[in-house]
């Protein structure tokens, strides 16, 4: 099983350590004077790293190099330590690494690269300096300004013959923890918790283990699942596709990446050429992506946008599941869609989706898009109506459609929406109009409060995300999932946000 190092900064965070690693890291130069005094009283049943970081090395040793190297060594003599952690470029004398070896503890040299990792072959070159130096353990730390220089360290740990601790810190480099150890890396480092992190992109320990626990030592990288967007914070994908994956036993695990457009063929890429399971896609990926995508089915190629992505012997297939999550949702409140005139707003990769569904369907579709070139392009594809945008501030124009779809991603910032105001409902019961905002929110949207207000039925993205998840599930797995976990895992998650 992977092993699990997580960093403190307090002696106060000794008791939480316990419960979440399987080595604790000791965080020596943000310890108080106080702390480094009871060092001598400390005991615990885990393996401890012993680190003293200098400002140079991204740490908060703020003295010389004498100093530090007088102050470690006192702490060294006073302590048994299972690891002493110094840096490759650390000015020590060898009598330093003589007193570590002597101690019983294993030393590590570390080496960061705040930016510009160097090639395979250089960090090959690198570990050996090191382990010519007396290294126990090599640590070569990268951080991921793309998400290609994830590969650097991943294939450095696949290629080492010794012990070796390598991965990517930053925002674009978690996958690079867990996958590190996969491939056979002695440990890699997660956070304490959201708040307490040491160092850029590290993961809470609570959701690296639940990685490690679902992966079950799987080999190789195809048990690793995303959803990618920009913003991505609010998915709660990860919650449903997990809850489906423990209930089945399969072993994977299904995490969530934001990729800026700018990098979205760079991800692309690096999933690729990890042999990752496969991705789903968000806001505002969805048309974009098609691009990267060596193969698209007849859905995905229609709508003209993709939602899910499976990767298959380096080759990327797109799919799209967005368009029977919008129809099934819509026909809980109105079963039969033909000839029901819909209003439509957005013609981005969402509305695209909703668009097929509904032509499929037969309903009498109406489009509207702040950007009119878009609806107008989006009208042609499937023979649809259009109206400006400014139409949406007239509620007489409003009344004709019986549902109106929000496709756009206004209901994410939940004060504002498209329409201002909603005409008042002419009928009530199963009769009243329906406002349906594609995505989803704990607190509701501002367009499905005001369309309630008026005495619409209102409808969330909610049961829109279990259902084209359940279908993005089976094209992932092979499996069919129990779609009532995956809706509990979402109420469950929206009500927690609350």
């Amino acid at each position: 099983m992977a092993k699990i190092a997580v960093p403190i900064t307090s002696l106060k965070q000794l008791k939480k350590a316990e419960a979440l690693a399987d080595i604790i890291e000791l965080r020596l130069d943000f310890f108080t004077k106080r702390d480094l005094a009871q060092l001598k009283k400390l005991k615990t049943s885990k393996q401890l790293i012993a680190t003293l970081r200098p400002k140079w090395e991204l740490g908060n040793f703020k003295g010389t190099e004498i100093q530090r190297e007088k102050l470690f060594s006192q702490l060294v003599a006073s302590h048994n330590f299972t690891y002493v952690d110094l840096e490759f470029d650390a000015k020590f004398s060898k009598d330093f690494t003589k007193q570590v070896k002597a101690s019983g503890a294993k030393l590590i040299l570390s080496k960061h690269f705040p930016k510009n990792i160097p090639s395979v072959p250089e960090l090959q070159k690198l570990q050996k300096q090191m382990a010519a130096k007396g290294a126990d353990v090599c640590k070569i730390i990268g951080t991921a300004e793309r998400f290609f220089d994830n590969l650097s360290t991943l294939n450095l740990v696949k290629l080492s013959t010794s012990p070796i601790v390598s991965f990517c810190m930053g925002e674009f480099g978690p996958i690079s923890r867990i996958l590190s150890c996969t491939f056979g890396a002695e440990f890699t480092f997660a956070s304490l918790d959201k708040a307490s992190g040491t160092a850029p992109g590290q993961i809470p320990a609570v959701e690296l283990r639940q990685a490690f626990t679902q992966l079950a030592n799987r080999p190789d990288a195809s048990g690793i699942l995303m959803v990618i967007g920009d913003p991505i914070d609010h998915s709660l994908s990860p919650q449903m596709q997990n809850a489906a994956i423990n209930h089945l036993g399969l072993k994977s695990f299904y995490m969530k990446q934001r990729v800026p457009p700018e990098l979205l063929k760079d991800f692309t890429f690096m999933c690729k050429s990890l042999g990752i399971n496969g991705f789903n896609v968000t806001i505002p990926h969805k048309v974009s992506v098609m691009q990267f995508m060596d193969f698209t089915d007849k859905h995905a190629s229609r709508i003209g946008a993709v939602n899910t992505v499976t990767i298959q012997n380096t080759r990327a297939f797109g799919h799209n599941t967005d368009s029977l999550g919008v129809s099934f949702s819509l026909k809980q409140l109105d079963p039969i869609l033909k000839a029901k005139k819909v209003l439509l707003i957005g013609a981005g990769g969402a509305g695209r989706a909703a668009v097929y569904g509904l032509w499929k369907q037969e309903a009498d579709i109406t489009l509207t898009n702040r950007t009119e070139s878009k609806s107008l392009a989006l009208a042609r594809d499937f023979n649809c109506k259009t109206l400006p945008f400014s139409s949406l501030r007239n509620p007489k124009i409003l009344s004709d459609f019986k549902i109106i779809i929000n496709a756009t991603s206004l209901g994410l910032k939940s004060d504002v929406s498209p329409i201002s105001k909603f005409p008042k409902a002419k009928a009530k019961g199963n009769g009243a109009p329906i406002a349906f905002d594609l995505v989803y929110s704990p607190k509701g949207t501002q367009f499905l409060k005001k369309a309630k207000s008026a005495g619409w039925k209102t409808l969330d993205g909610s049961e829109m995300l279990v259902q084209q998840g359940a279908e993005a599930f089976k094209l992932f797995t092979g499996e069919t999932p129990n779609i009532n976990i995956m809706r509990d895992a979402v109420k469950k998650s929206l009500s927690a946000k609350k």
